[in-house]
Formats: C-alpha cells, structure tokens, sequence
C-alpha cells in the first residue's frame, strides 16, 4: 500500500507534464502558422502602401522588381523587402539612375500593421543591401538628389502612412559617388558598410556609428587627396534634432595606417553648414603618414621600411554653404623620416619638414602656405626647400 500511494503522485505529475508539453508544442505551432500566414494577409496591401508613398514623396521613376514579407527574418518584427528598388532622375537628369538597391528592408511593428486603421505604421529598422547612389550636382548647382516634394508640391499633403521609429539603420555593400561639377570636387567610396543605432524617436539622442571602406578616394581642384584608401571608424554621435546639431563623442577613425581624432560638432540651418571640428593623429610614427599619399598604401606597404616622428593637427571652424568655406588650418612636423620600399633600389632618408597651412576667410585668396623647410636625402642626393605662399 505504501508503494501504491508513493506511485500515484508520479502518475499525476506524468500526466500534467504530457498535457503540458502538447499545450506548448502546440501553442508553437500555431505561432510557426501565424508567422508564415501573416505575411500573405498584408503582403499585397503593403505593396500598395509603398507604391503611394513613394510616388507621394519624390520627383523620379521608382521602380521595384519584387516585394517580400517576412516574420522569421526579422522576428518578432514584421520585415517589408523592395527588391531591386532604383529610383531615376526626370526632366534634366533624365536617363541617370541616382540609386539602385538590392533589397531594401524595412522592419516594422506588427502590431501597427495589424491595426493600421488606428494610426501609421512603424517603422523601426531600415537595411540596404548593395546600394549604388550616385548624387551629380551641376554647374547652375542644380542636383540630382532634391527629388523630394516641398511644402508647395500637391502632393507634399498627402498624409504618410508610415512613421520612422527608428532604433537602428544599417548599409551594406554600398557603393557611392558624390560629383560636385560646381564645386569642382569628386568622392567616390567602393565597399561601404555602415551601420547605426539609437533612440531616433527623442529630440536629443545618441547614437552609435560603425563604417567601414574598401576604397576612398577624393579629388577637389584638380588635386587628388586620397586614392583607394581604406576606412575603419567607430563614433558616437549626440544629435539634437531641435537645434539640428550633431556632437562627436567616443571615435576612433583609421584612414588607412593613421589613426585620427576628432572633436566639434555639425549644425545645420537652412543652407548653412556650421561647424568647429579639431582632429590630429595620436601616434608619432612619419609611416602613418606616408600611407596617406596616393597610390603609395600597396599591398606591399606592411614590408616597406620606415622611421621617424610626426605631429599631425589641424581644425575646420565656420559655414560652409553654396558661396562660402570655412576657415581651416593644419600642422604638419616630421623629424627624422625615413622609407624604402622593398622592391626599389633606394629610398628616402633624413625627411625633416615642417608645414603650416592657414585659410582665415571664406575667400581662399588669403589661404597662406608655408614651408619654411623641406629636406631630404634620396640616396646620397640631399634636396632642400623652401617654399612661403601669398595670393
């Protein structure tokens, strides 16, 4: 009798565990259910949805290939994809393609999307997958870029049905060029992933940035500054979106082997570009430096030989609009520099230089250059200049 009354408790609690396994399977299963039927509810009205948003808020030819809805990618988000989304220019950018994107993800509330008659959808993520944009600006300033509706256009008024409550953004094997035919200036970035996040939905937030670059080069005036360099930054910016300006916090940017600081911020109002930005390079090494010259970070560039110190700083401080710079200025001293590369027969030795390049005014006319001694040795051919720029 003692056994059979030690027994029946078990027996109970067998059975409690066997209903309450097919309970649990079974409420999973009708999860796996929902999340693949959902998205077939919604998938044709979301589809429309996109379609008037967009031709409601720009000026070009959108076009998609595909859409796809998803729970599982995303979960528990909903995840609204474009597929080969590309949006191109009319009237004199007629026949040029500003952007073109593999899939382009949106990753919203699904309970907004289940009760859209009650409010817009929220949206909390956007993903770009291999974006190619490619921004001209023309001589008359006119670009390619301001295609969207201004509170003039009729369809400026239409009521969006989408609301950004973005928490992250995230770009992926983008590629990007910005032509600047009136400013004479050329930026081109191969390889862009880049990704952030924060709390977009407050006034002052910040928010937490992560890029990398294969390729960057950049050309202003006829010089190159940078060819095919590679980026690797971490920064943390404060945005307050009432005053439209942005603080750099933590970072820590590489062009290729140098390694910079930064510190300012960025306001934006109306046209104007204010800002006040310091950076200089933390470490003393002269190869640093030299892998900021065109062409000259190979891949061989980890065998080349060098020495010497460096002292790198600089500062941007002003507006920058359509018919004004800011003032600048940089500081360059380096001691002692040495390099040679392995596959040539000799290099440079005794680089000793010192650079101030000093822009007060908008009006590059009073830009100052002055070198007040350049020399090294190429072999056993030592070269020394001087050089002081006016006007």
């Amino acid at each position: 009798m003692a056994n059979t009354k030690e027994n029946k408790p078990k027996s109970g609690l067998g059975t409690i565990l066997k209903w309450g396994s097919i309970l649990f399977f079974g409420f999973l299963f009708l999860i796996v259910i929902a999340a693949i039927a959902i998205p077939y509810f919604f998938r044709d009205e979301l589809v429309e949805l996109a379609k008037k948003e967009i031709n409601n808020n720009i000026k070009a030819e959108a076009n998609f290939s595909d859409v796809g809805l998803s729970v599982f990618k995303n979960f528990p988000e909903l995840t609204f994809t474009l597929k080969d989304l590309t949006i191109d220019g009319i009237d004199q950018f007629e026949g040029i393609r500003l952007a073109s994107i593999e899939n382009l993800d949106l990753s919203m509330d699904i309970m907004s999307v289940v009760n859209k008659d009650e409010g817009p959808i929220a949206v909390n993520s956007i993903t770009l997958d291999n974006p190619d944009i490619h921004i001209i600006i023309l001589r008359d300033g006119t670009a390619n870029y301001d295609i969207a509706y201004t509170s003039n256009d009729a369809k400026s008024t239409e009521p969006t049905e989408f609301e950004l409550t973005l928490s992250k953004y995230a770009i992926t094997d983008g590629d990007f060029i910005y032509d600047d035919r009136k400013g004479g200036s050329y930026l081109k970035i191969v390889d862009l992933d880049h990704s952030g996040k924060g709390d977009f939905t407050q006034s002052i937030y910040d928010v937490a940035t992560k890029t990398n670059i294969k390729g960057l080069t950049y050309n202003s005036g006829g010089i190159s500054y940078l060819k095919n360099a590679r980026v690797n930054a971490d920064v943390t910016v404060n945005a307050d979106m009432n005053q439209s300006k942005y603080t750099l916090k933590d970072n820590s940017i590489n062009i290729n082997a140098m390694r910079l600081n930064t510190d300012g911020w960025v306001q934006t109002q109306g046209e104007n570009v204010n800002m006040d930005i310091k950076f200089d390079a933390p470490s003393s090494e002269f190869k640093e430096l030299l892998s900021l010259i065109p062409g000259a970070y190979t891949k061989e560039f980890q065998d080349v030989k060098a020495d010497g110190n460096l002292k790198f700083a600089g500062n941007v401080k002003g507006t920058y609009n359509s018919r004004k710079l800011p003032a600048f200025n940089l500081d360059l001293d380096v001691a002692n520099g040495s390099f040679q590369y392995p596959d040539l027969p000799m290099g440079m030795k005794d680089i000793n230089t010192k650079v101030k390049i000093n822009s007060a005014t908008s009006d590059l006319d009073q830009m100052s250059i002055d070198i007040p001694q350049f020399h090294t040795v190429l072999g056993t051919n030592p070269f020394d200049v001087q050089l002081k720029l006016r006007t």
